[in-house]
């Protein structure tokens, strides 16, 4: 055999070996990625959906490389929704934890001078 055809005998075994390993982790990762594309591994808030166990298994091996599902925490109750007569301003200020509790980035935020820069961080980080 000629050394060209040794070659691409080695080269068309290469490709081989490379696809039967590749093509199923590609089609894996792109089945489970289009699956959580659209949160069909999770459930939603106010939804009475529950994913399969299997593809919940599933979700957390695409993500985490781990099969073991984390447990959850209990959500806490929600605040009440502020009164219409309320500003959006005195809402927020309300429903900020008091400074003798730990305070609030927000009180915090509040009680800081007025510069350019706190503007901007104040506007950009809503």
């Amino acid at each position: 055999m000629s050394s060209s055809h040794r070659f691409l005998k080695a080269a068309r075994s290469l490709h081989l070996y490379l696809g039967v390993f590749t093509a199923p982790m590609l089609l894996f990762f792109a089945i489970t990625g289009g699956l959580q594309t659209f949160s069909l591994h999770e459930t939603t808030r106010g939804s009475s959906y529950k994913p399969p166990a299997w593809l919940a298994s599933m979700a957390q091996l695409h993500k985490k490389q781990t099969t073991v599902m984390p447990m959850r925490r209990p959500r806490p109750v929600e605040a009440a929704v502020p009164t219409a007569g309320m500003g959006a301003a005195q809402a927020m200020m309300s429903s900020a934890p008091d400074a003798a509790t730990g305070g609030g980035q927000l009180q915090h935020r509040a009680s800081q001078p007025e510069t350019p820069a706190n503007r901007r961080r104040r506007t950009c980080c809503r």
